[in-house]
């Protein structure tokens, strides 16, 4: 997941200089804004995994958990945390470049 979050960085970051440009070309912002869908939908199916997961690992569970199950289970609901603040974070940024390109595709 490392690499694949290295990319979406990439992508955030274009996002924000899109966003901020003065006037920035159409078909980058339209290139940049699938980029930036394609990172959430990826986001969207590692919470989805997780979950799943956190789901398996809990049912497992008998009575007392282990520390290790205890250790497992807060890494997989601190990966859904991370995954929720990714989507959160990007459907923000994408949301004022869409409404960037919309104000672009009036113009021309």
């Amino acid at each position: 997941m490392g690499a694949q979050w290295s990319r979406c960085e990439t992508v955030l970051e274009d996002v924000r200089r899109l966003h901020a440009a003065s006037a920035p070309d159409l078909d980058d912002v339209e290139r940049v804004l699938t980029d930036g869908y394609a990172c959430v939908l990826r986001s969207e199916g590692e919470r989805r995994r997780l979950r799943a997961q956190l789901e398996e690992r809990t049912a497992a569970i008998g009575g007392k958990p282990g520390r290790g199950e205890i250790v497992e289970i807060t890494v997989i609901v601190q990966g859904i945390a991370r995954a929720d603040s990714e989507i959160e974070e990007f459907r923000l940024a994408l949301g004022r470049l869409a409404a960037r390109a919309q104000t672009l595709r009036k113009v021309s």
